[in-house]
């Protein structure tokens, strides 16, 4: 009796641990679930209606190859402004893109101009862009389009390395991007997450005036985005 009492008892303890152990592993899941989606929340950027129909209209009704749908925003310090680019393929075959987006300079309220050297650039690019420096599109049909965000996250002062001076940006500066579209992929340009900024060189006007950068661009055209800040 007592053995059979005692075997009574176990198998509820053990189904109640086996329920508590359940209770555990789906609440941890849950949790690391909800703190992906609300990662993924953070950099999903949508396109509005207006600047998707504006997208819509450049390149299937102006037969624009390359569009940039309202290229000027006002933004306070800390905002991202959200640009966007659509890309028209024109050949015969199916091709991907690039888009490269790097500074090219200040332009402030009393039409003077700020020129950035190669390390200002450059930290403005991993300040302000990050990752969105170079994307790739997906594979397009001839004749389709395609379209990706271009965000942009302001900062009151841009931080220089090696004991430079900061550069620090007032109400009504202007700071413009040179923005470019190449045929291929970003693994065919031997480009990863921790050197797309350096590929993003290939917008820089300045580089290398004998080798405009015109030469490689899907539409021979470097087009630009300007930042006013409020």
């Amino acid at each position: 009796m007592n053995m059979q009492n005692k075997r009574g008892i176990s198998l509820p303890v053990n189904f109640l641990i086996l329920i508590i152990i359940a209770i555990l592993i789906f609440g941890l899941s849950l949790g690391i679930f909800f703190k992906i989606r609300g990662g993924l929340k953070e950099i999903t950027i949508s396109i509005d209606r207006q600047t998707e129909a504006e997208l819509r209209r450049l390149l299937q009704q102006e037969l624009a190859v390359v569009a940039i749908p309202f290229p000027i925003q006002k933004v306070r310090v800390g905002q991202q402004a959200s640009f966007w680019i659509g890309i028209r393929n024109i050949e015969l075959g199916t091709l991907t893109f690039v888009v490269g987006i790097w500074p090219s300079h200040i332009a402030h309220p009393d039409f003077t101009i700020t020129r950035l050297d190669e390390t200002a650039k450059k930290a403005v690019s991993e300040q302000w862009l990050g990752g969105f420096a170079l994307q790739d599109t997906t594979e397009v049909e001839p004749q389709e389009s395609t379209s990706l965000p271009l965000p942009i996250k302001t900062k009151r002062t841009i931080l220089l390395p090696g004991g430079l001076e900061d550069i620090d940006l007032s109400k009504g500066d202007q700071v413009v991007f040179n923005v470019c579209v190449t045929r291929g992929s970003l693994a065919d340009q031997g480009l990863w997450i921790g050197n797309r900024n350096e590929g993003a060189f290939g917008c820089d006007t300045e580089r290398d005036p004998q080798d405009p950068p015109t030469k490689r661009t899907y539409d021979r055209k470097i087009h630009q985005v300007t930042v006013i800040i409020e």
